[in-house]
């Protein structure tokens, strides 16, 4: 009976350790969108006021930035001015950094690429080199891309779970996502050669 109550007293300390540690994690996300694209230019819109809209719902306000750059508004247009700004941002070893593109996408030589407003092109491979210098606790490139060249809008909605930020925290889905793993991660929203 004594050595169960030692193994969950340690479980606890270690949950507790855990979860303390979770608190102190900021999340620091940079948002990229193609809003002056004449054919994607209005979804691109509608995430950028989703995903702020999202965030805001759902993190404490003291407990995460949030950078949007748009394409419309001349916030960046090559792949150099991209790199640059996830080369700026800093983010402190223990937090999370996301990189949210959406925009046109495709693939050249077999290398996926997200498509710049100046005609250019941003692998892939060249974007997680750059994140990966972060050097933080846990980095996300999340792109809303094709993995071919095409012209297209399309929009989804979801109903939202009730939550309340304020008197509830940072919802459990985000701490999910955000903070409870290690590493490099980059997702795109379509598999290799076919539409977003």
């Amino acid at each position: 009976m004594r050595l169960n109550q030692t193994v969950l007293a340690w479980l606890v300390l270690l949950l507790a350790a855990s979860r303390t540690s979770a608190l102190g994690q900021d999340i620091h996300f940079l948002l990229f969108a193609d809003t002056g694209d004449a054919s994607l230019g209005r979804c691109c819109s509608i995430t950028v006021q989703g995903v702020s809209d999202t965030l805001s719902d759902l993190i404490p306000p003291q407990r995460y930035t949030l950078r949007i750059f748009e394409s419309g508004r001349r916030d960046y247009n090559s792949a150099e001015s991209v790199l640059r700004a996830v080369r700026d941002v800093h983010v402190p070893r223990g937090d999370t950094f996301v990189l949210f593109y959406h925009g046109h996408g495709g693939s050249f030589g077999g290398r996926h690429f997200l498509h710049m407003p100046n005609n250019g092109r941003l692998f892939s491979d060249d974007l997680k080199v750059t994140v990966r210098a972060k050097s933080c606790r846990l980095a996300i490139i999340m792109s809303c891309s094709c993995n071919v060249p095409i012209r297209g809008v399309g929009e989804a909605d979801a109903a939202a779970e009730e939550w309340n930020v304020t008197t509830q925290g940072m919802a459990p889905v985000m701490e999910e996502l955000f903070l409870n793993h290690t590493g490099l991660d980059h997702t795109n929203s379509s598999w290799p050669n076919q539409n977003a």
